[in-house]
């Protein structure tokens, strides 16, 4: 086993900081259509103390309101504006223009937070692989290929959630692993649900984790009944961890707004018409909708980009018409709760096959995070697991359970983009770490063998 000296572990973090600050300090600011949002929660509760969606508007008091999730990212919006006065009149200009060339952009308190946060999560990465293998050069190799997904690399510059996104899904599997791997140690599973409550606070989407994780329990506890006496104090332990994160925001909004949820029940509405959007494609376009969604697939040559246009992002697309039509057909139906009601009973459980599979195709379509390098990370997942040892793809398995249940999630109740599974980087990069360090080892032992080649071939 390889060990890496301190010195060694101190130059790799640094260097590791370095380049994460290198990569947020970019010139370029990546202001996207979600951004403006996020910035008026933040200058609302920064400026009135009041979470409010809300427009900013300087001078005017904006009324108490439910955001669509993102309450973890307006208090950090709020207290970078709040300690730093150049960032505060950046964050004001962005709101007020639609042209982010308008304004001069000055945000290090926001930056300052984005490069600890993609800090942490990497160094995540680092932790749950020596957790996994116990060797240094493994983990480190994990943390290089997470460098490597360009969702590490173009949300730094994003006045978005994902910095945030990436930091608490990060801790939380940390947590999670950590609690597997010592069970009767009830302050893991404390932390756990403490990690899992901040991940909801920035994607409320991650609320289903916990139900997943409880039926997954409670059918586990039919084939081991032995579990049913050991599982009650860890799971309250987690509770108790979630409740404490998510009970201030719930008793908020019940208090103030006689709301008995999370976030703004429009937001599920609104993401449920695009999700139901796509229920309306023919099983032509189901089938080639398997090649379609593959990075680099070469689908518009071998269909025509006329077919894969419903499929797409464009104007004739079943997500355009999911968001514009759909949208608004569903609202008209009342309020949000019974424009999902609409939703559901009318594009959903009106053809549950047909909603199944489309289900199944854009989970298909959400796990290949990173792109092209996701086409490498699924084989790599999959010939990982059956390739360790049992200890180890038990907690491989776990460590993607998560993830795994959120790509579910996101297939059944939106259009699942790549941003929305940041968290798969951590599985992939721990398998993909695996095969690069054998890779190494074998281009070490035949590399020798070439140099004597060429040095006896020059001789002659």
């Amino acid at each position: 086993m390889v060990f890496l000296t301190r010195r060694w572990n101190v130059a790799l973090l640094i260097g590791l900081l370095c380049l994460v600050a290198s990569r947020v300090l970019m010139p370029d600011v990546n202001v996207q259509p979600d951004s403006r949002r996020y910035i008026s929660m933040g200058l609302n509760l920064a400026e009135y103390g009041t979470l409010s969606p809300a427009k900013f508007v300087s001078g005017v008091q904006p009324e108490p309101g439910l955001g669509m999730g993102g309450v973890y990212t307006a208090l950090e919006i709020a207290l970078a504006a709040k300690l730093h006065k150049p960032t505060r009149e950046t964050l004001i200009c962005l709101v007020a223009t639609d042209e982010t060339e308008n304004c001069e952009i000055r945000i290090p308190a926001l930056q300052g937070l984005y490069i600890a946060e993609i800090f942490i999560f990497h160094l995540s990465i680092l932790t749950v692989s020596y957790l996994l293998f116990t060797c240094q050069i493994k983990a480190w190799l994990a943390v290089v290929i997470s460098l490597c997904f360009k969702e590490t690399q173009f949300y730094a510059t994003a006045i978005l959630a994902e910095p945030a996104y990436m930091m608490t899904s990060g801790l939380f599997l940390v947590a999670w692993l950590y609690a597997w791997k010592r069970p009767h140690q009830f302050k893991f599973w404390f932390w756990c649900g403490l990690a899992l409550g901040l991940t909801a606070l920035v994607k409320p989407g991650w609320n289903a984790v916990l139900p997943a994780l409880g039926m997954m329990l409670c059918v586990l506890a039919i084939w081991r009944r032995d579990l049913i006496l050991s599982m009650p104090r860890p799971a309250l332990s987690f509770l108790v961890g979630v409740c404490i994160i998510m009970a201030p925001l719930l008793v908020r909004n019940i208090v103030q707004l006689d709301h008995w949820g999370m976030s703004d029940p429009s937001y599920f509405a609104l993401s449920l018409s695009v999700r139901a959007g796509f229920n309306l494609m023919s099983w032509t376009e189901w089938a080639i909708g398997w090649i379609f969604y593959l990075p680099l697939s070469g689908a518009g040559r071998l269909f025509g980009y006329e077919v894969l246009e419903p499929l797409g992002w464009g104007d004739a697309s079943y997500y355009v018409y999911g968001l514009n039509e759909l949208s608004h057909l569903s609202m008209g139906q009342g309020g949000p709760r019974e424009a999902v009601q609409y939703l559901w009973s009318g594009y959903f459980f009106n053809d549950p096959i047909k909603a199944i599979a489309v289900t199944v195709l854009l989970f298909w379509r959400g796990i290949f995070v990173g792109h092209v390098l996701g086409m490498l990370a699924v084989p790599s997942c999959v010939s990982f697991f059956f390739r360790v040892d049992h200890n180890t793809r038990r907690l491989f398995f776990l460590l993607s359970l998560p993830p795994l249940i959120m790509v579910g999630v996101h297939a059944l109740i939106t259009a699942n983009i790549y941003r929305y599974n940041i968290p798969l980087i951590v599985p992939y990069a721990v398998s993909m770490a695996y095969f690069a360090y054998f890779a190494i080892q074998w281009g070490m032992r035949k590399l020798p063998l070439t140099v004597l080649r060429k040095v006896s071939w020059l001789g002659k």
